[in-house]
């Protein structure tokens, strides 16, 4: 058998076209269709009841880009208004606008319920704004070249508008206690492991419990929403400790139990954590978030002087920045990416 460390160390892009509206284009995140597709059927008839709870993130990001205008002096010159469904005119290049406003929203779901938790919207602006002869050409090569452009500082900025948001709404949105699962025992170990590690925070010495629960489905579980899950009984089955911590599991010591044996998809919630500052203690972990729809009208140039147009989509470029984005250290305390 093998053991406890063993273990731990072992675009599609869419057009549509509407009536009121140029091409918006949508870019799915590949492991979005990938969990949608195992959500459907067990990958094995022996699977557990409980077989969609494993790799699931707590939570799924999408993202749209509403709105990017460029303005010289007052009025709207430029870009598109997708809140009121209109096509503005095509963009220039090598043109001084002498303002720059891209809008977005972001959408934050719960993904064992897919009810949306909250919707918040994003500003970037920016002053003295030039796309330059290059940028279709540049554009074409890919997220290095795209992250050097007054595009990204825009996006940048209403997404970083977005999120803050969201993490601010966070503790108001009345979330179920954090919590995890039991992914394999090693009762010759006296311990068993669960699916999170450094990624969500946990350091060695973290203490954890399994607790009783109630998962309560609309229907069959997993092939229904899971509406919630009740804790029958705060007498924990099982009290145990982070012994070895990797980037994304745990190896949990057993150091209490009540003699009922753990089993694989038992519920774990925090006991305690280790605080290094008395003034400042730790009373939660991360939860795993995912990126789903990212979508958006592409940006219509004019490349020649009979009026000849060529577009760029955006969608991918902001799938980028959310990657990196959701990986910074000011978000590290409420979301880690889910792989």
């Amino acid at each position: 058998m093998r053991s406890a460390c063993q273990s731990l160390t072992s675009s599609v892009l869419m057009l549509t076209l509407t009536a009121c509206a140029p091409m918006a284009a949508t870019y799915f995140d590949p492991n979005e269709s990938e969990n949608q597709k195992h959500s459907e059927l067990p990958l094995y008839p022996e699977h557990h009841e409980l077989w969609c709870f494993d790799g699931k993130a707590d939570f799924e990001l999408r993202a749209s880009v509403l709105r990017f205008e460029m303005t010289n002096g007052t009025s709207v010159s430029a870009g598109f208004n997708g809140i009121l469904g209109l096509p503005l005119q095509a963009l220039g290049l090598n043109v001084k606008y002498s303002r720059g406003q891209l809008d977005t929203a972001m959408t934050l779901y719960k993904t064992m319920k897919y009810s949306e938790l909250t919707t918040q919207s994003g500003r970037g602006e920016k002053k003295d704004v030039t796309f330059g002869l290059d940028l279709l050409a540049g554009w074409a090569g890919g997220f290095a070249y795209q992250s050097q452009t007054p595009i990204y500082d825009l996006s940048q900025a209403a997404l970083v508008d977005s999120l803050n948001k969201i993490v601010s709404v966070l503790p108001r949105l009345g979330l179920e206690r954090w919590s995890t699962h039991v992914i394999d025992v090693y009762p010759e170990e006296n311990g068993f492991v669960i699916p999170v590690g450094y990624d969500a925070g946990i350091v060695p010495g973290d203490e954890f419990k399994i607790l009783p629960v109630v998962h309560d489905w609309a229907g069959e579980p997993c092939a229904s929403e899971l509406r919630m899950t009740r804790v029958k009984s705060e007498e924990p089955i099982v009290v145990a400790v982070a012994q070895e911590v990797r980037t994304d599991v745990s190896f949990l010591r057993i150091t209490y139990s009540n003699g009922e044996p753990v089993q694989k998809f038992d519920y774990v919630t925090i006991s305690k954590l280790v605080s290094t500052n008395p003034k400042a203690p730790r009373t939660t972990l991360a939860r795993s978030i995912r990126i789903g729809r990212v979508s958006s009208q592409p940006l219509r140039f004019v490349v020649d002087k009979y009026g000849r147009e060529e577009m760029i989509d955006l969608a991918p470029m902001v799938y980028e920045q959310l990657k990196i984005l959701l990986r910074q250290p000011q978000y590290a305390s409420t979301f880690y990416l889910k792989h």
